[in-house]
């Protein structure tokens, strides 16, 4: 399931699958279209960043 995110003050995606957190997307949006997209995957990090609420 995705989730809208702001993440780091850009629009962003937090996926889940079951309830969990899997993947955080950062969209770099330039002049109306996405230029860039940052994407986090690592566990331990997402369990820093994600709030508890989503799990």
């Amino acid at each position: 399931m995705a989730h809208p995110a702001l993440v780091d003050g850009v629009p962003g995606a937090l996926i889940t699958v079951g309830g969990r957190p899997v993947v955080v997307l950062a969209f770099t949006v330039e002049n109306g279209a996405v230029t860039a997209i940052s994407v986090l995957t690592a566990p331990a990090r997402l369990a820093q960043i994600v709030p508890s609420w989503v799990a």
